[in-house]
């Protein structure tokens, strides 16, 4: 009875919905495939992770923390003590920020006073790259002579197996760079927060399955590698004239058939939400930005393929349900089809999809769905030709190897 039933869908539907609902299937398959792959490769390199930390906690590598920083707020100036509980025998934290006049600066000269292994490092103004990347290569410099180089951002508290964790896969040659992610964790169930974890979960997966076949991404937050190959890839001539580090990072990485490697559920709890969607949008526009001009191919080929086919199904889900109600015409001649596979499968998807951290209102946000994809959309479509990321109160126009062409302050 099912087979016949769908013979009869199949039959009432026109071609186009046909053509347009496979693409819709092709989608769905493919998200909740990514998604499903990624929880496997998530328990599988738990396990490994939790050993190779293990049996390295006591390596003894002279290790340089790199933490640049910018403003001050009580979640922040808590991170700082975080930087400096590590358990790993021998390491330095360097703290760098643009200017003394920094809020942050006092409390950072503070903290340094009371512990011997912190630093405080004043970089100046960027003038040929962005001012995070100017503050990490004034970090490196101070750092010296070291064998690994850890770089984190200053509004995540780190775990105090941070180090440990990321410095123990480099005990493989065949890994240059290791890095984490983040999750979110937040009370707050509003549109803004429940849309920056929809965000983020789309990231994670997308980046651990691709890291853990043969990637080359890494997240800037948290990352390490050998001073060796810092040196050896040419990294401080490559980012004094970049915008994004990670990014940046990353092709050179696949230039150089090198590997980075995201540690599958190693996640930095995170607390700093946006207070607004409009700020959740432009902060992952602002990503695809940075894709875009660090791998054009994979921005062009992969991701714009990817948002007309959902604006595409969209559209046709939504001219189905007019033709329906202005029509003689059956629910599937119309399109149905096309309808049932956007609107359901978005939202299996959502069902599918763990979230990484604790949000209220679970439920809300798998209800939520349509207009999240509608803010995904609005986010890549942002990207079209523009040159320019402002990040931080500064503007940078960008060419497509990520360079900085131009800085307006």
């Amino acid at each position: 009875m099912i087979t016949a039933t769908l013979l009869r869908v199949l039959a009432e539907t026109p071609l186009w919905a046909v053509v347009a609902s496979a693409l819709a299937l092709i989608v769905v398959f493919a998200e909740v495939g990514i998604i499903l792959l990624a929880a496997a490769l998530e328990r599988r390199g738990r396990r490994k992770s939790e050993r190779l930390t293990a049996a390295s906690a006591s390596a003894g590598a002279r290790c340089a923390v790199i933490v640049p920083s910018r403003g001050l707020t009580q979640s922040v100036e808590c991170n700082f003590a975080t930087v400096l509980r590590q358990d790993w025998p021998a390491y330095e934290a360097y703290f760098v920020v643009e200017a003394e006049s920094d809020p942050g600066a006092p409390v950072l000269k503070a903290l340094c006073a009371s512990n011997r292994n912190a630093h405080l490092v004043v970089a100046g103004q960027s003038s040929t790259c962005s001012q995070k990347i100017h503050n990490l290569l004034a970090g490196v410099a101070a750092a010296g002579e070291v064998d690994l180089l850890a770089f984190a951002d200053n509004d995540i508290p780190l775990p105090q197996d941070w180090l440990a964790s990321l410095a123990a896969p480099l005990t493989d040659p065949r890994i240059t760079v290791t890095t984490g992610f983040w999750r979110i964790q937040s009370s707050d169930s509003s549109f803004a927060v429940q849309l920056q974890v929809f965000f983020n979960r789309l990231l994670y997966s997308h980046f651990l399955t691709v890291s853990s076949l043969a990637g080359s991404f890494l997240w800037g937050g948290s990352f390490a590698m050998r001073k060796v190959d810092f040196e050896a890839l040419g990294v401080a001539d490559r980012w004094a004239e970049s915008v994004s580090d990670d990014m940046s990072l990353g092709r050179m990485l696949a230039a150089a058939r090198r590997k980075s490697r995201l540690i599958p559920g190693f996640l930095m709890v995170s607390g700093e939400t946006f207070a607004s969607t409009s700020e959740a949008v432009r902060w992952f526009s602002r990503q695809v930005m940075n894709l875009k001009a660090n791998f054009y191919n994979l921005w062009l080929l992969g991701l714009t393929p990817l948002c007309l086919m959902l604006a595409g199904g969209y559209l046709v889900a939504l001219l189905a349900v007019f033709r329906y109600f202005f029509s003689a015409l059956s629910f599937w001649s119309c399109g149905g089809l096309v309808t049932v596979l956007v609107l359901g499968g978005e939202l299996v998807i959502a069902g599918c999809s763990g979230l990484p951290g604790t949000v209220e209102g679970r439920w809300r946000l798998v209800a939520r769905i349509h207009l999240f994809r509608f803010c995904f959309l609005a986010a890549c479509l942002m990207t079209l030709g523009k040159k320019y990321i402002h990040w931080a109160g500064v503007g940078y126009r960008i060419d497509r190897q990520g360079r900085a062409v131009e800085i307006h302050r």
